[in-house]
């Protein structure tokens, strides 16, 4: 079983949004092969084109920790929802 994160962006103040893309984007390298696998087609223009980044974990945990590490760099810019695949 997988376990899927979406990332909605809500508010980009005054950051670029590309840039803020981006950035939510690299911070699933920081976990390895898990979050480099997990993020795969995801380009900026799907993203825009969807409206979130998803991200596909192989475990709770991971996904969990994911979902953590956005909240505490991005907190009130952006909003995370967990789904089971």
């Amino acid at each position: 079983m997988a376990f899927s994160v979406r990332v909605y962006f809500d508010d980009f103040g005054n950051l670029h949004k590309a840039r803020l893309i981006g950035q939510v984007r690299r911070l699933a390298d920081e976990f390895g092969r898990p979050g480099i696998i997990g993020k795969r087609g995801q380009t900026n223009l799907r993203i825009h084109q969807q409206g979130y980044l998803r991200i596909v974990w192989p475990t709770h945990r991971q996904a969990r920790q994911y979902q953590d590490a956005v909240a505490e760099f991005w907190g009130d810019r952006v909003s995370t929802r967990q789904f089971q695949v």
